[in-house]
């Protein structure tokens, strides 16, 4: 499934991660997901990763985009349609959706 990013003005197609890419859990969890919104701990996304994440993780700018953070991180969670916003007291990340599929 390729999701269509909106913005503004321009529409974006992220491809979903390879099956063997580390963060393949996190955009399956974000893929099978219905809703608006869902928030996963930090140990969460870890537990389902099966790894830890970057220590760069534990600030917002990471989240933001695939400059501040993991490339492939952010396209995980921007081709299931999300974008992520660090949660710090909560250790937890609310990802909203911002897509449509179908493309």
């Amino acid at each position: 499934m390729e999701v269509e990013l909106l913005s503004d003005d321009s529409a974006t197609v992220v491809r979903p991660p390879d099956r063997r890419a580390p963060f393949r859990p996190l955009y399956d969890i974000l893929a099978r997901h219905s809703g608006p919104e869902i928030t996963l701990t930090l140990a969460t996304i870890e537990r389902h990763l099966g790894a830890p994440l970057p220590a760069a993780s534990g600030n917002a700018g990471w989240w933001l985009s695939e400059l501040a953070g993991t490339p492939a991180a952010f396209a995980a969670w921007r081709a299931a349609g999300f974008l992520a916003e660090f949660q710090p007291k909560e250790k937890s990340v609310r990802f909203r959706r911002t897509a449509r599929a179908g493309v």
